[in-house]
């Protein structure tokens, strides 16, 4: 008989606080070289056709653009008009700050190389103050472990946790404040929203 997987717990957000007053993570946030690429695009994507196929096709590369891949166009090749309009209308709803489900999720996965990764990553831009960014860095962080597999990275219920426990997060009035300290330390994290510098912690973890 198989044994059962122990699940994975994720940080308190007392653990997040802790990690967002350490001087090293701090000096990580401010010197990232990624941060004038991360404003170009938030500036570039309220400006795309999300109700367009090809706005869809576009905001694809744009992220994949910021990641160390390409994206693999085989993997909606095959879908018909109605799956293209699904995803159009995904996109559409995420731009309007609307929640989204797992069954949308999965669909926007698929499109997006078959990676929630990719996924978080259109959405963010599309919502920064609603999606966070997930990617693998953030998970260990988030699951305060060294390593954690590609597929529990890649998990839409995961993924969903770690959405709903950062928004959670951010009624936390420590957290306002320490995200308003983080924002402090560079004049480019000014525009960047609060989910994003909460992502940022994690990101930058050691």
């Amino acid at each position: 008989m198989a044994r059962k997987k122990k699940p994975l717990t994720n940080i308190s957000v007392q653990d997040w606080i802790q990690l967002s007053s350490s001087p090293a993570i701090q000096n990580n946030i401010k010197t990232d070289l990624y941060s004038e690429a991360y404003l170009s695009l938030t500036k570039l994507f309220p400006k795309i056709h999300k109700d367009q196929w090809d706005g869809a096709v576009t905001a694809l590369h744009l992220v994949y653009g910021w990641m160390p891949t390409i994206p693999k166009l085989k993997t909606y090749q095959h879908w018909s008009g109605a799956d293209k309009q699904r995803l159009v209308n995904i996109l559409q709803q995420a731009g309007q700050g609307k929640a989204l489900g797992g069954p949308d999720l999965h669909h926007l996965k698929v499109f997006s190389n078959n990676s929630i990764v990719g996924g978080s990553k259109i959405l963010h831009f599309l919502s920064p103050n609603l999606f966070p960014i997930w990617d693998t860095r953030v998970a260990r962080a988030f699951y305060h472990r060294s390593k954690v597999y590609a597929q529990q990275v890649n998990d839409v219920d995961r993924y969903l946790i770690y959405q709903d426990t950062l928004l959670g997060w951010m009624n936390s009035g420590q957290v306002s404040k320490q995200v308003a300290t983080l924002r402090s330390l560079a004049p480019f994290l000014g525009p960047v929203s609060d989910l994003r510098l909460i992502e940022l912690v994690l990101f930058h973890k050691p």
